[in-house]
């Protein structure tokens, strides 16, 4: 974790979400990259929960965040989520 970032956390855990634009993307960014461990990942909902859970007071918001900001993409329903195609 990269010292940008790791300030956020306390004990490897997400205690409080930046507040700038540019902390946050990068905060939620490496979370995504956590949880989703490989590009190509598909997770239910209950497992990106149980992933994030751990990493994350609130993981809650960080996974509308994540969809907010487009980090993840999920079926229309909800029951799927993978991670975004990244663009340079």
């Amino acid at each position: 974790m990269d010292a940008h970032v790791e300030r956020f956390f306390e004990h490897g855990v997400l205690v409080r979400a930046p507040r700038r634009w540019d902390d946050r993307a990068a905060v939620y960014a490496y979370l995504a990259d956590v949880v989703f461990e490989t590009p190509d990942a598909t997770l239910s909902e209950a497992e990106v929960m149980e992933r994030l859970k751990p990493l994350a007071e609130d993981p809650i918001s960080v996974r509308r965040g994540w969809i907010d900001m487009r980090l993840i993409k999920r079926t229309p329903d909800g029951s799927k989520y993978w991670r975004a195609p990244r663009t340079p």
